[in-house]
């Protein structure tokens, strides 16, 4: 379940000027969808979060960009090493190379998820989590339980996925009767998603938040928001859900920071407050988050709660596109192939919207069968574009499946 208030998409009508084999593409900037209903539903796409790691799929908003020409050989910028940190990985690196248990189990969940200052890295996750897990971290074994039960840097296994559920389970129910805030939220996310021999029990789970949230612990007043927004084992109350999003912002929690600046630009249980989205989305952004980096950055792009800057908006879709975030790839590739706080380069484009593409966000997908179709940045190949534009048009895109239909051909 992936737990987090999704931005509204912004949404770029892609129509054809003239027949496709000889079309030339304009593609404009729709209006951000205002309505809560739509906001509601679009916040189920973003990526996974600490406190809600049930899902580590990235399978963030859309984004349609546009096009230009360029051919020369594919040359990405230089990505961000998985090596070189930087935000909330950075900040544990040192006290975990030094035996710091929460920070090995910090930084093991920052490469599990990626987005917070590193891509993700199945095995430096799993190195970094084993060293907290052989100290009895029931976080960090519940995090290992994921790596199992996903095979992302470990063979897949069932067997060993619910031996860790279990073992985390045991654990912190030993903790969680002591006092311990860690130990109460692990048992919250136990019981939100029915692991090991636990069943689901959202209300169970409510209650254990609750305890963590109500002793200050942050990341369960951050699910505990959660919870309120989506109405999972309570009534969904939005004004509830922000002021316990506010209360894990102010202690820097930047999940938190990032779904507080999304109520203040939807307005959602607070008034709508476009400047003081920017200021939350921005602190969760120095911290790494790339959700939040990208959401700054449309931000930027727009000239909403900030002064209108293409520079600034390049600068935060590309420390978002570093970390893998399918969005930001689309919009890096869109600034690329427009000249927005970029030289025009239809090959860097193309390179950005194939990144996106292949993690299956369906408007880079839709965008980089243009770049086939017209042999945009890369050498014409007509049945590249139809197979990209087919992935698309099964997820549902609309322009795709318009460029199919076009051709006669279907999805």
């Amino acid at each position: 379940m992936i737990c987090m208030m999704m931005k509204n998409i912004k949404v770029i009508t892609i129509f054809l000027v003239m027949a496709l084999t000889t079309a030339s593409l304009q593609v404009a900037m729709a209006q951000k969808k205002g309505n809560a209903q739509n906001a509601q539903t679009q916040r189920q796409n973003k990526p996974s979060t600490r406190s809600k790691p049930s899902n580590k799929q990235q399978n963030q908003s859309l984004k349609l960009p546009k096009r230009q020409t360029q051919k020369t050989k594919v040359t990405l910028p230089e990505p961000t090493k998985n090596s070189v940190l930087t935000g909330e990985a950075k900040s544990y690196f040192a006290p975990a190379t030094a035996g710091d248990v929460e920070a090995q189990y910090n930084l093991g969940r920052c490469y599990y998820l990626g987005g917070y200052g590193v891509e993700e890295n199945g095995a430096e996750a799993i190195k970094w989590l084993t060293k907290a897990a052989d100290h009895d971290h029931c976080g960090a074994i519940y995090y290992l339980a994921l790596c199992y039960q996903d095979g992302f840097g470990v063979d897949q296994s069932e067997s060993a996925a619910k031996k860790h559920f279990n073992k985390a389970y045991n654990i912190a129910m030993s903790l969680a009767k002591q006092g311990d805030l860690m130990a109460m939220h692990v048992m919250g996310w136990t019981y939100d998603h029915g692991r090991g021999y636990v069943e689901e029990n959202n209300s169970v789970a409510v209650e254990w938040y609750s305890k963590a949230a109500n002793a200050g612990f942050a990341p369960a007043q951050f699910d505990l928001g959660v919870c309120y927004e989506e109405g999972e084992g309570v009534a969904r109350n939005m004004e509830k859900a922000y002021l316990w999003y506010r209360k894990a912002a102010e202690q820097g929690d930047s999940d938190a920071q990032l779904s507080l600046g999304i109520c203040y630009e939807f307005g959602e249980g607070v008034d709508k407050d476009l400047y003081l989205a920017s200021k939350w989305y921005a602190k969760a952004a120095e911290q790494g988050n790339a959700a939040a980096q990208c959401n700054l950055g449309d931000l930027y792009y727009d000239g909403e709660g900030v002064s209108q800057s293409y520079n600034q908006a390049v600068n935060w879709y590309r420390k978002a596109a570093e970390q893998g975030y399918d969005e930001a790839q689309n919009c890096l590739g869109y600034c690329y192939e427009e000249g927005h706080g970029v030289s025009k380069n239809m090959v860097l484009a193309y390179g950005w919207y194939k990144k996106a593409a292949e993690q299956g966000h369906d408007v880079a997908q839709t965008n980089l069968g243009l770049c086939y179709w017209n042999g945009s940045g890369v050498k014409k190949n007509t049945k590249k574009a139809i197979e990209w534009w087919q992935e698309a048009a099964r997820q549902g895109n609309e322009d795709a499946r318009q460029f199919l239909e076009e051709e006669g051909l279907s999805w």
